[in-house]
């Protein structure tokens, strides 16, 4: 019979505003909070239209800070304006989003990045390219140390612990982000690229249970996954390892 447990063994910066620093900030976030319009008087929408982006700024490193709130239908990287934008499935994602930047500073690749509602309550899939269409300019990139994950025929939940019970075996996973874009995939980083490369080299193809869940391993261009906050679809491992080495530390002192 199938197993119910795995079968193989195997950012972005965000820091609170300064309370009282911008009387405009707090009262745009008690005005996401509520409901109301952004900072620019625009009414909430679907669509998060994200500007300063780094000139690098790729899809995955979007994808890893937005699934945190929910389902993404859609990304459109304007890399040329150095801005972008994000389709949630649900408007309350959307506003989850508007209000948690109205309180904190969100950095993606040393860029202090500015959110606010778009003007379209959807994007314009004729315009836009799809995230199916294949991008004539794209070079697969052949190493790195994030990895992206496609399941196919997931009939079990798949969870940060169960992709990290996975990797781990590898090498040091430093964060994990599940989205459900096209199907249900997730990004993986890695400390290194040789712990992502002989990941990749003996998951791809692989099932993670018994007939069932099937790996497609893809490195990605991303370097570094943005994670706002623990959950069963994101998780930054990182902190659980500065705490471990911190009460090995404290026990060492006794």
């Amino acid at each position: 019979p199938p197993s119910s447990s795995p079968s193989m063994r195997g950012g972005a910066t965000v820091r609170p505003t300064k309370a009282g620093a911008s009387g405009g900030a707090s009262s745009a976030a008690a005005a996401a909070q509520a409901g109301g319009n952004d900072a620019l008087g625009q009414p909430p929408s679907r669509v998060v239209h994200v500007r300063n982006l780094a000139p690098d700024t790729i899809n995955e490193d979007l994808m890893s800070f937005f699934a945190s709130f929910g389902i993404v239908s859609y990304v459109c990287l304007l890399t040329k304006f150095s801005q972008a934008l994000i389709e949630m499935e649900q408007l309350e994602q959307a506003q989850a989003v508007l209000a948690y930047a109205c309180d904190n500073d969100v950095v993606i690749k040393g860029r202090l990045l500015s959110f606010t509602y778009s003007v379209s309550q959807a994007i314009n899939r004729s315009v836009a390219l799809a995230p199916s269409t294949p991008n004539p300019d794209f070079v697969e990139p052949t190493s790195g140390n994030v990895l992206l994950l496609t399941v196919f025929n997931p009939k079990h939940s798949i969870t940060c612990d169960v992709l990290h019970s996975i990797a781990a075996p590898f090498g040091v996973v430093n964060r994990i982000v599940i989205f459900t874009k096209n199907g249900i995939q997730a990004l993986v980083e890695f400390a290194d690229s040789a712990a992502a490369g002989n990941a990749k080299a003996f998951l791809d193809g692989k099932d993670i249970y018994y007939d069932s869940c099937t790996l497609k391993v893809h490195f990605s261009k991303a370097k570094r996954l943005n994670v706002r906050k623990q959950s069963e679809k994101s998780r930054d491992f990182t902190m659980h390892y500065q705490q471990q080495q911190q009460q090995q530390q404290y026990q060492q002192q006794q």
